[in-house]
């Protein structure tokens, strides 16, 4: 009774407050409207619906085409929004795509060209106007079929190979074509395993460039009637922009209709049609060279208030440019290689480190073979967890005199309750009238108020220490992740990084505080009933071996087995976190490719593996609670023969007392078994002027240095521009100065040395140097919040100094704008 009511009860109770919680949350989030819901909706309400139009078809007809996109504007309203009808991000839009079109979308950042492929991706609700599709005849509708290749390219885990092919059909002739045309067929030649390479989460261990033609080559793979292109040629050099765009995008697709969003002027030329956009609104459309002629392009790229002769003076300094490349001798063959094998060193390092989730991942499609090598398997610990994780966990929040009152408050409460009781049971053996006197109620009312000060005591005292424990883990775990080397994220995908954090952190801080006391609180009474029992009738001591035996032996059984069925559950749950960190960022991708099913059976797939390897934890549990239970009728039922032996000597109170505390042991042997195996078990989430002086640099785990010998001096105020193919080492040179790869497998990441005002960065707190320093990355990354938070993350700044910047990166007036 005592321990329903002060353990089970209110952990009852907390159970149901969760339960009705976390319905609540789970009934909102499937209340919210699907994607096609919310498509029917907005469409039913302005009585419109994607439908075949027979005159275009004929009009294409006449054209030699066969298949029309209109998006037809009515009355002047609205056509695209999002979260709110009453906010429109794209307004009065009107354009006709036919196919072996190539239509180019161009406008200054910010004006609506990727939220105008998210319409045509019907990623946005329509607010009014309607979007027609006229197919061939005999071809339903909803057999159009899109191709997408993002702005910030969406690499999963997996082969190169498997991003390319994306569930498709391998079809060699198909591919081999593609390859040559999204200029992939080098670099693959130098990866590892060619295109069976396995590359990290959003393809970590590629190049920005070599993203970029990899999802180019996922868009053009696939047999579509319409390619929507958001910008990608901006993360490759021109020479490579120029052979994509001649080959693949007016080359294997010109018989396509195509959306190009670009900002690159030298490619409008080709285009049949341009549409510039200007915050949200279509300022000029039609064919190229009518809008050619009007310059309104040229003056939209620029920055705003700027001349079409600014633009000149810039075509001036290109025509320098080129005047001095002409005169420079030409890249060899070899050396474009070197470059390309720079890339490749890149890839096969980080390949080294390259996740067990990326070989699941690759396991969802048919046409690739999970590879065998290069793989970091994340590990399963086996074994009892050390002595020393126990002492570690509890010395990180308390000292040695806080755990020694910890153990005295435990069992200081203890011995008040058994001598409580013992009170109780001589108080129930006096007479009638000598119960009544008011020693009794008087001295038992001080031992039950003593047994409250001291249970909150020790409560106290023990929760303090752990939550402190816990706390110094957390803070641990993230100051050694901000630290930590590029590597690191190389080899372990977000989904295993969250499960630590999450899964992990949340059995530190909620479950081990109340399994650890359960397991000592028991612990101290098991020795008060042991006491107690052997006092009233010490025939019982030679029962209590046997008994101890028993349990210690089954607990032994039970323990291994249960420790490593719940590090098989903690291991499966990280690519659930993957997989579905890895879908919401490909979630267009995904769409736009009719993936959703496939992902949806993936992520069902380790959903399952998880749920397979928690309920077999759970079945340890009952086939371990089934043979205590017998244990313990059999310690209850030699009790029971060993009092009546001895009847005629012992008083009826005491052998009542005897035999209360004979059931409690056996119910408190079963408790404390169990939580001293799941404390062991729990403790698994426990288990722990810048100068460059003959710089080089080699990947941990890398084949050879991807940058050599590399000696420069920037000086104060210079600007200095670092250029180079894709793959060249630009990115691994910025990596370098903000100390992105760090020491880990013995060997110096740089030889030489990066001093900045003469001071060595090596000798330099991280934190520090990163503090003074500041990077406009490759793919840009906000953090959820306000803009000012974004713009001003640890609130050092005044407002003039962010109007100031603002303005600088030309974002005053958009932000003015903002509601």
């Amino acid at each position: 009774m005592r321990l329903t009511m002060t353990s089970f009860f209110p952990k009852a109770l907390e159970t149901i407050a969760e339960t009705r919680v976390s319905v609540r949350r789970i009934t909102d989030f499937m209340l919210i409207p699907e994607l096609r819901s919310i498509e029917n909706e907005t469409h039913s309400q302005a009585n419109n619906t994607l439908h075949s139009d027979p005159n275009n078809e004929k009009n294409n007809a006449s054209q030699g085409t066969s298949e029309t996109l209109n998006m037809p504007a009515k009355d002047g309203s609205d056509i695209v929004a999002v979260n709110s009808p009453k906010k429109a991000i794209l307004n009065n839009l009107t354009m006709k795509l036919h196919k072996n079109e190539l239509l180019a979308i161009v406008g200054p950042v910010g004006c609506g060209k990727s939220s105008f492929c998210m319409a045509l991706l019907q990623e946005l609700p329509l607010v009014s106007g309607s979007m027609d599709i006229a197919q061939q005849e005999g071809r339903p509708q909803s057999a159009l079929r899109m191709s997408y290749s993002a702005q910030s390219p969406w690499i999963f885990a997996g082969t190169i190979r498997s991003n390319i092919l994306f569930g498709a059909p391998f079809d060699q002739e198909r591919y081999d074509t593609v390859i040559k045309a999204c200029e992939l067929t080098r670099d693959l030649s130098l990866f590892p395993q060619g295109d069976e390479t396995v590359i990290g989460e959003k393809g970590v261990t590629l190049s920005g460039g070599q993203r970029a033609r990899v999802s180019l080559a996922r868009a053009a793979y696939r047999d579509s009637d319409v390619y929507i292109l958001d910008d990608p040629l901006s993360a490759v050099d021109p020479k490579v922009g120029r052979a994509l765009f001649e080959n693949c995008i007016n080359g294997l697709l010109k018989d396509k209709a195509r959306v190009l969003v670009t900002h690159q002027l030298q490619y409008i030329k080709h285009c049949e049609n341009v549409i510039v956009l200007e915050q949200g609104q279509v300022t000029h459309t039609g064919r190229v060279d009518d809008v050619m002629r009007e310059e309104v392009v040229v003056e939209t790229q620029v920055d705003d208030g700027a001349s079409i002769k600014s633009v000149k003076m810039r075509a001036k300094f290109v025509d320098v440019l080129r005047e001095f490349a002409k005169k420079a001798p030409e890249v060899s063959e070899d050396e474009e290689a070197a470059e390309i094998s720079r890339a490749a060193a890149e890839a096969n390092a980080a390949a080294h480190l390259t996740t067990a989730a990326a070989a699941e991942a690759v396991s969802m499609y048919d046409d690739v073979d999970a590879p065998e090598k290069n793989l970091t398997v994340e590990e399963v610990q086996e074994g009892e967890t050390p002595i020393k994780v126990y002492y570690d966990f509890f010395r990180l929040g308390s000292s040695p005199f806080q755990l020694i009152l910890v153990v005295l408050s435990l069992a200081g409460a203890q011995a008040i309750l058994v001598a409580g009781d013992f009170f109780l049971s001589k108080w129930s053996s006096q007479s009638a009238e000598e119960q009544k006197r008011s020693y009794y109620p008087t001295v038992f009312g001080i031992y039950c108020l003593a047994t409250v000060i001291m249970t909150l005591a020790r409560s106290f005292l023990f929760f303090h220490s752990v939550s402190e424990s816990s706390r110094s883990i957390f803070m641990a775990m993230l100051n050694a992740l901000l630290h930590t080397g590029i590597d690191f994220f190389h080899a372990n995908p977000h989904g295993r990084v969250l499960n630590r954090f999450s899964k992990d952190m949340a059995n530190c801080d909620e479950l081990l505080p109340y399994v650890f006391f359960d397991a000592t609180q028991i612990v101290f009474m098991l020795f008060g009933s042991v006491i107690v029992v052997c006092v009233v009738n010490a025939w019982i001591v030679i029962a209590i071996p046997f008994l101890l035996a028993g349990f210690i032996g089954l607990r032994s059984v039970y323990i291994r087995t249960s420790r490593q069925v719940k590090r098989i559950d903690s291991q499966t749950r990280s690519p659930i976190y993957s997989q579905l960190s890895e879908t919401l960022d490909g979630l267009t991708s995904v769409r736009a490719f009719g993936a959703g099913e496939r992902f949806m059976n993936r992520f069902v797939e380790a959903q399952e593996s998880n749920g397979r390897a928690f309920f077999a934890y759970l079945i340890c549990a009952r086939w371990l609670g089934f043979r205590l239970d017998v244990l313990s009728a059999l310690f209850i039922g030699v009790t029971a023969v060993a009092c009546v032996a001895v009847r005629d000597t012992q008083q009826a109170a005491m052998v009542g007392l005897a035999l209360n505390y004979v059931i409690q042991l056996s119910g408190e042997l079963q408790w404390a078994i169990r939580q001293s195996v799941e404390a062991a078990i729990l403790m698994v989430s426990v288990e722990p002027k810048v100068t460059f002086s003959d710089m080089s640099l080699t990947y941990p785990r890398g084949d050879g240095p991807v940058l050599k010998n590399i000696s420069l001096e920037f000086k104060g105020g210079e600007k200095i521009g670092i250029v180079g193919r894709t793959g060249a080492g630009k990115s691994s040179l910025i990596g370098a100065i903000f100390r992105l790869v760090e020491t880990t497998t013995g060997n110096p990441p740089h030889r030489g040395g990066i001093s900045i005002d003469g001071i060595d960065i090596s000798q330099i707190g991280m934190h520090d140097l990163r503090e003074k320093m500041a990077i406009i990355p490759q793919e840009p990354f906000l953090f959820r919040g306000s803009l000012r938070f974004n713009l001003d993350p640890t609130s050092k700044h005044q407002d003039a100094d962010i109007w100031a910047a603002l303005e600088a990166a030309e974002l005053k007036r958009t932000v003015e704008a903002l509601p």
